[in-house]
């Protein structure tokens, strides 16, 4: 095991480095952990705060983050917490994000530009823009909402860039315009990473965003179609960049709802729509507060999985 999340109320570190609880409670189902596993040996440990783990392909690094609920403090302690992250990948040889999830606390708090996740990803391409990042090199990224009060940032890197993948039917992230805050959300749609015989497809965050815009306030079933057109969209991009043009297949879905009551109409969508694909289902707040749903997760190369050497899974606990 190189890394896992334990998902319920409570967002820090496990005793083993590899372990991350993230602060997102499970809705449903048996209980699970997400599992990142690899091949080789796997050393683990801590520097200034980061908890971290590596195997000869990847590296996965996590840290924490209080701010006593200030949109300013957020936004100064992101900035620094990624430069210590992206200093740490650096030293340990795995220079470049492949896919990074936040777990903020209290994400839609505040109005205008004073709302933290408004002032998080102001934090975060501070930091970015330090580190040369740049749109042909951002990561995969999820930034989600808890009840916590630590935010939870972890990433995976690797020795090499993935490719980053944007979605035919929305504007990149990072070309919002300026009505969504101070900074763009610096994130790719998803990103391909080559894992030996066989590639990850990291998909971020997708919910019912269509060009910019969000798509049907108020309306679960309609947010849930236009995600899945939009996860279709990202799927059949991703494509031109495979291997021999193999059409990847998600492997494993997070799936983020913000209303407790809606798990279960959630639960029935999302398995008609990829019924032989592993889903968890979590209470979470989505970035945008008109957004119910918001779907990441990870595809694999449809003929390859026999032979992947690194991956994710669900486990029972």
């Amino acid at each position: 095991a190189l890394a896992v999340v334990s998902f319920g109320p409570h967002s820090g570190p496990g005793e083993d480095p590899r372990h991350i609880h993230c602060g997102l409670p499970q809705l449903g189902g048996e209980p699970v952990t997400e599992v990142w596993r690899t091949t080789g040996v796997v050393h683990s440990g801590e520097e200034n705060g980061c908890h971290w783990a590596q195997s000869e392909d990847a590296l996965f690094v996590a840290r924490w983050i209080e701010d006593g609920g200030d949109a300013l403090a957020l936004r100064d302690e992101v900035s620094r917490s990624y430069r210590q992250l992206l200093t740490l990948i650096q030293q340990r040889g795995f220079p470049r994000i492949v896919r990074a999830w936040n777990y903020i606390a209290d994400i839609n708090a505040g109005a205008g530009d004073m709302e933290r996740y408004r002032q998080f990803c102001a934090g975060r391409q501070t930091a970015f823009s330090d580190w040369h990042y740049s749109n042909e090199t951002y990561p995969a990224a999820s930034a989600l909402g808890h009840r916590c009060d630590k935010t939870a940032v972890y990433l995976l890197a690797g020795k090499h860039a993935a490719r980053p993948i944007e979605n035919p039917r929305q504007v990149s992230a990072y070309h919002y315009p300026r009505e969504y805050g101070p900074a763009s959300p610096s994130f790719a749609r998803a990103a391909l990473m080559d894992c030996g015989a066989t590639q990850l497809l990291h998909i971020s965050g997708t919910a019912s965003v269509v060009g910019h815009e969000s798509q049907h306030e108020g309306d679960l079933a309609a947010q849930l179609q236009t995600t899945f057109s939009n996860l279709d969209a990202l799927f059949e991009r991703s494509t031109e960049h495979t291997t021999q043009g193999i059409h990847p297949a998600a492997d494993l879905l997070k799936v983020y709802v913000r209303r407790e009551e809606d798990y279960e109409t959630v639960r029935q969508a999302v398995s008609a729509r990829f019924p032989h694909t592993q889903s968890v289902f979590l209470r979470a707040d989505i970035c945008r507060r008109e957004l119910l749903v918001e779907i990441d997760g990870v595809g694999v190369l449809s003929d390859a999985r026999p032979h992947q050497a690194f991956g994710s899974t669900a486990v029972n606990e």
